[in-house]
């Protein structure tokens, strides 16, 4: 039924939010959730950095 209190319409846009970033499948991100992409996208950014840095320094 309708949400009775602002607790749990705030309890119920939580797990929407965790489900939209955890759970949901992106054709735009090769069918990954955003929280997977997001991940995969700072590994291979910190990756590059430590690459860009170790040529620098020889």
């Amino acid at each position: 039924g309708p949400w009775r209190t602002v607790e749990q319409v705030e309890l119920a846009t939580l797990e929407w939010v965790w489900w939209w970033n955890n759970q949901r499948l992106l054709s735009e991100l090769d069918y990954r959730t955003p929280t997977e992409a997001e991940h995969e996208y700072y590994a291979e950014t910190e990756s590059l950095l430590e690459s860009t840095a170790s040529q620098e320094n020889t």
